[in-house]
């Protein structure tokens, strides 16, 4: 079969107007945020009060464009940590 078309990126308008839309509560993006959540939980220490400001955080959820600024905000600690352990094995 060939292959897909490519998509035209969003505009900034329609970025704006999918940015506006609220997060389902099921469904792909509902477990992306879980998914991070997980994965901040695992980067962060672990205290109970650390736990809870992940919680409240991800509750305070409403849009995609909330949902996309917290996703690019983990990504952002997991590159941190993955650079961390390479420079650190590479000290070994």
């Amino acid at each position: 079969p060939a292959p897909a078309p490519a998509r035209a990126r969003p505009s900034a308008a329609e970025r704006a107007q999918i940015d506006a839309q609220p997060v389902p509560h099921a469904g792909n993006l509902a477990g992306a945020l879980l998914i991070m959540m997980k994965a901040e939980a695992e980067l962060s220490a672990g205290t109970p009060a650390e736990s809870a400001l992940i919680r409240a955080k991800v509750e305070s959820i409403e849009t995609k464009g909330d949902a996309r600024a917290y996703i690019a905000s983990v990504m952002e600690k997991v590159g941190i940590a993955r650079e961390q352990r390479r420079l650190a094995a590479q000290g070994r």
